[in-house]
């Protein structure tokens, strides 16, 4: 998340091209969809909609649009390309915590 946040306040620079995202991330964080507990079919109703999303190249799409070209209303653009992490999640999509 450290990246995203960084992205975000570069973006808002008055020179955005003068600032550069350096080294690793400090941590990845998963998000998560919350369900009553037991709802069995409801979940696979979930992991199947967003995994679906994710191998039809759909989630990929909605994540250029939002974090590698400009957005409304100010166009502020965080030109913030896909880790190598969610490129490999996004092929094998699953509902494992994280490491």
């Amino acid at each position: 998340m450290d990246d995203a946040l960084l992205a975000g306040e570069r973006s808002r620079a008055i020179n955005p091209a003068e600032w550069k995202i350096v080294g690793e991330p400090l941590s990845y964080e998963a998000y998560g969809c919350m369900l009553r507990k037991g709802d069995t079919q409801f979940k696979q109703l979930m992991d199947k909609t967003i995994a679906d999303a994710q191998k039809s190249g759909k989630a990929l799409e909605s994540y250029n649009k939002w974090f590698t070209q400009p957005v409304p209303p100010k166009g502020a653009n965080m030109s913030l390309e896909i880790s190598p992490k969610m490129v490999e999640l996004f092929a094998n999509p699953n509902d494992k915590a994280l490491d």
